[in-house]
């Protein structure tokens, strides 16, 4: 195909327009730079405040030394001292439970909880008792018996010596020639059975203490069996030996109980018993009738005050602790709100009855052991202290709110300003501008005459 000069214009139309759409695209380009450029040349710089403008506004307190008593905190559970594991004492069918025995219900010491059949050892008891009746008959019969005994011995015995008195004199007729062989013989038959009836009286007689002893002996066996009788027929009726609150009730009617059978848990809540785990050094400070306060662990906190009653005399190594006892009186009723109860962990805390003297910051001014405070040029400054204890009281002369302070055993000088707001906006050297914290401002020393009067209230 031949291409002729008419097709040549139509072909570099396109050519040309993009030319021109490319070189007004360089061309915006360009100006844009430039007028970039020109605003970044003539753009104004900033003034820059001097820092020393600067300056945060923080609430400070002034170190001071106050007299404070430490604080030792422990942890234990609470105990009943007094409780019961009421068993069975004889075997037998249950044939009475009162309704109101159940477990959670209050209970007096002497109160029915179940009671057993009791028909065979009331027969036992009747059985011994005459028996007792028939031995104390064969004891008046035996009585008579020795009475008439000692009558037949005399009278035995006059027989045997007139029998005597006949063959003597017999005897002498016979050397007389006026008796003869044969009479003599014959006396001497008669006092033989004379001299045997009178040995036989006499025995008879003599085995009468005897057979008392062992009449005496049978009746202290039944009086014993007829004893042990009456206690089972006690024993039948089972009751509350203490008074208290019913944990668990296991006898029902109908049930039969063996000697040991399990029947009720009584526990007594109105003395509370808790031993707390304490650091040994607790032990420079506390001393027995010192108060502790006891705190359940819970949602629900309840507080007591205690009482301590002894303290172990031997420290566990393994944890370096000592065990404190401590003892809380409360209302033994079952439907007591706020009540301590055996097997509830407890927090415990006493006071030291020592007073020392030392500066107290506030718990969260305390970071990573550092207290950040205003020094002499307005500016922020950290040190490093040593904690000794921690307390929770109020300080009104520093700060009327806090509860939670940090006693510093080091670090800290009477008088500086220590930082208690703004810490996680503080840094080194930053200047700030102080507010006091507001107070009510109670006198140093009469907070001073005021712990040594609860120093020697605990003493």
């Amino acid at each position: 195909m031949t291409v002729t000069d008419s097709d040549q214009p139509q072909r570099r139309e396109p050519a040309r327009r993009v030319a021109v759409r490319l070189g007004l695209g360089v061309l915006a380009l360009a100006l844009a730079i430039g007028v970039t450029a020109v605003l970044v040349t003539t753009k104004p710089s900033p003034k820059l405040a001097p820092t020393g403008e600067r300056a945060l506004t923080v609430r400070i307190i002034t170190a001071t030394e106050m007299p404070v008593a430490r604080a030792w905190r422990g942890y234990g559970t609470a105990r009943a001292l007094n409780s019961a594991n009421v068993a069975s004492q004889v075997s037998g069918q249950v044939v009475e439970r009162p309704a109101t025995i159940d477990a959670g219900a209050s209970v007096e010491a002497g109160d029915l909880l179940v009671r057993i059949d009791a028909a065979e050892f009331q027969e036992r008891l009747v059985a011994a008792n005459e028996l007792i009746r028939a031995l104390e008959a064969q004891l008046e019969s035996l009585d008579v018996e020795r009475l008439s005994l000692e009558d037949n011995v005399r009278l035995s015995e006059e027989a045997v010596e007139l029998s005597n008195r006949e063959l003597a004199r017999a005897r002498d007729a016979m050397q007389r020639g006026a008796a003869t062989q044969n009479e003599i013989e014959r006396l001497e038959r008669e006092l033989t059975v004379l001299n045997r009836l009178s040995v036989d009286l006499r025995q008879r007689r003599d085995q009468i203490p005897i057979r008392r002893q062992e009449i005496e002996s049978q009746i202290r066996q039944q009086r014993a069996q007829a004893r042990l009788a009456e206690i089972d027929v006690e024993r039948a009726r089972i009751a509350a030996p203490i008074s208290g609150v019913l944990q668990t009730v296991e006898a029902h009617v109908g049930d039969w109980l063996g000697v040991g059978a399990p029947v009720a848990r009584i526990v007594d809540l109105s003395h509370i018993e808790a031993p707390m785990r304490m650091p040994v050094s607790a032990s420079e400070d506390l001393r027995v009738g010192d108060t502790m306060d006891l705190a359940s662990d819970g949602p629900s906190e309840i507080h007591k005050s205690a009482r301590i009653t002894r303290i172990a005399p031997e420290a566990d190594p393994g944890n370096r602790t000592l065990t404190v006892f401590a003892e809380y009186e409360q209302s033994g009723g079952a439907d007591e709100i706020g009540r301590l109860l055996p097997g509830q962990f407890l927090v415990g805390t006493a006071q030291s009855r020592h007073l020392v003297d030392r500066i107290i910051v506030p718990r969260h001014a305390v970071v990573s052991d550092h207290v950040a405070i205003m020094n002499d040029e307005g500016r922020v400054e950290t040190r490093r202290v040593r904690i000794a204890f921690y307390l929770d009281e109020r300080f009104p002369e520093l700060d009327p709110i806090i509860t939670q302070w940090a006693a510093i055993a080091d670090g800290l000088a009477p008088g500086e300003r220590i930082i208690v707001s703004n810490l996680d906006d503080l840094e080194e050297g930053l200047t700030v501008r102080p507010v006091a914290s507001s107070s009510t401002a109670a006198p140093t020393a009469q907070r001073r005459v005021l712990n040594a009067e609860r120093g020697s209230a605990q003493q």
